[in-house]
């Protein structure tokens, strides 16, 4: 039986993603340097962008007939493209949360960078296929998405943080 989102994908993506996060948090001192390199940050890194492609990849599998080829598209069926702006905006700001909550700067930054992508996506290709009552509800949605990213970064991440070391 197909089922659009708990399939293969989302099974064999899933438990690589899981490892590698149970990996990271296995990996204590003195012996999380790997090749010299921080073994848990690499893996927190693949298993976060692994994260991110299976969520891609859902809403392409979502989208696709069943029994096609899987591809990325961002033309022709809105639902889809708005699905890809939503799950990026909600994995930014899962992204953020997690950032803050574990003081992970670099969370925070890939955050902030992948929730710029998405009001760029958002005002560049989304809003050009929406009517005007629509656009004012997905600006004020985009509004209400950047206030809660901007009151939890100001809120939780101490000032002296937030500076860039020269």
């Amino acid at each position: 039986i197909y089922t659009p989102i708990f399939n293969w994908y989302f099974y064999a993506d899933g438990v690589v993603i899981l490892c590698l996060w149970v990996g990271a948090r296995l990996l204590a001192p003195p012996d999380e340097r790997v090749l010299r390199l921080n073994g848990p940050a690499w893996l927190n890194t693949l298993g976060t962008i692994l994260a991110f492609l299976l969520l891609n990849l859902e809403i392409a599998d979502y989208f696709s007939p069943p029994g096609s080829t899987l591809t990325f598209q961002f033309v022709d069926n809105f639902a889809r493209d708005v699905a890809y702006t939503v799950g990026w905006a909600l994995f930014a700001l899962g992204l953020l949360a997690v950032g803050i909550w574990k003081k992970t700067r670099a969370a925070r930054f890939a955050a902030i960078g992948l929730l710029s992508v998405t009001l760029i996506k958002l005002f560049f290709h989304d809003l050009a296929q929406l009517g005007q009552l629509y656009r004012v509800g997905a600006l004020v949605a985009v509004a209400a998405v950047a206030i809660v990213a901007s009151f939890l970064y100001q809120r939780f991440v101490p000032a002296d943080d937030r500076r860039t070391h020269s």
